[in-house]
């Protein structure tokens, strides 16, 4: 009675062992149920302030500097004086350039008369005509000259530096004053190539400049550009921020936030957004494009098919997708190399 119990075991347990072995030419995975992503990833960064641009302001004429009112530290206004050169010698010359025009002009007038009755050739009319169109260019050369002879701030800019002194003969295009665009406060910081990916998706970066030296103020920032090449040492991306100067600022005005300065950048990789799951890092793959996308198993096929997804923030050893993917759904998070859409593939511990 042992050996045909025996008997009829034996083809149950081996009807079982067939269900649950992998399939044949099955490619081993590791495979994970898509959870909600959840919780904010939380960086800190050193900043450091910088100023829109940077401008040393020359003038495009030379002669003796007559007023440099600006002093070093002083922020001044779009259309503000800068420095201006003695115009005289500048007005002078709109007066003599003037006169000739307006004795050109009536030379081509009498001249016209002249050759409505055929008393000149109209080769001497034509020379005529010629000079008052020289005298009017050689008049709107000394206006500009005169105009030229006087700096005006292109920009709302704190003066770093005044380059000569006041009442110094200047040469034309040599530098009088270098001046920063302040119009709002840019921080730049430096960030490690494993997070570069995600100003591709700027939205989900919440940041946050605080400054040691202003208590209870903290200033939200907005993505403006990052650098494409990496420090050669560090191997990391510079990436800039930028605000607005608010109302309750420690602005320049005060002398407390000036370009140079050091601040701690607090970042939130990510709040939590609607339909947001998070992913292991292994799961995320490319296209032949460039695109991102992970692998969805087909539990009652056991095939795999790829899905386009749009990252978010990473966390740890983890990334938020935000589209492309839904809670519940079965990813391959490891062997995702050999994969190709309708492949064949088994749950594998090892592989």
């Amino acid at each position: 009675s042992l050996l045909c119990l025996i008997a009829l075991l034996l083809p149950a347990a081996s009807a079982h062992a067939e269900d649950g072995a992998a399939p044949e030419n099955s490619l081993p995975v590791r495979v994970e149920v898509v959870g909600e992503a959840s919780g904010t990833a939380t960086r800190h960064f050193v900043g450091r302030l910088e100023a829109v641009s940077t401008v040393d302001l020359s003038f495009e004429v030379g002669g003796r500097l007559a007023k440099l009112p600006v002093r070093e530290g002083q922020v001044v206004s779009k259309g503000d004086l800068v420095a201006a050169l003695d115009p005289t010698d500048f007005e002078l010359a709109v007066r003599q350039a003037e006169v000739q025009r307006s004795l050109a002009l009536k030379e081509l007038a009498r001249y016209r008369k002249l050759l409505k009755r055929d008393n000149v050739s109209q080769q001497a009319f034509d020379r005529a005509q010629a000079d008052f169109s020289l005298r009017d260019v050689a008049l709107d050369q000394a206006r500009r000259n005169l105009d030229y002879a006087t700096i005006e701030a292109p920009f709302r800019a704190l003066v770093t530096r005044r380059l000569i002194d006041n009442f110094s003969a200047v040469q034309p295009k040599q530098n009088i004053v270098r001046i920063q665009n302040v119009t709002e406060i840019r921080v730049a910081i430096h960030v490690p190539e494993q997070l570069i990916h995600l100003t591709d998706n700027v939205n989900a970066i919440n940041a946050v400049a605080v400054f040691p030296f202003a208590e209870n103020f903290e200033l939200p920032l907005e993505y403006r550009e990052h650098e494409t090449e990496p420090d050669p040492v560090t191997q990391t991306y510079k990436v800039t921020f930028g605000a607005p100067i608010p109302e309750n600022a420690p602005s320049p005005d005060k002398k407390t936030i000036l370009p140079g300065m050091t601040c701690s950048v607090r970042i939130q990789l990510a709040e939590n957004k609607p339909n947001a799951v998070s992913v292991p890092l292994s799961a995320v793959d490319t296209d032949s494009r460039g695109g991102t996308r992970v692998w969805v198993l087909d539990e009652e096929t056991s095939t795999v098919a790829p899905h386009s997804v749009t990252l978010g923030p990473v966390r740890s050893e983890r990334v938020v997708i935000l589209q492309g993917l839904k809670k519940g759904e079965t990813i391959v998070t490891a062997g995702t190399r050999l994969l190709h859409e309708g492949a064949l593939v088994h749950a594998a511990e090892r592989f």
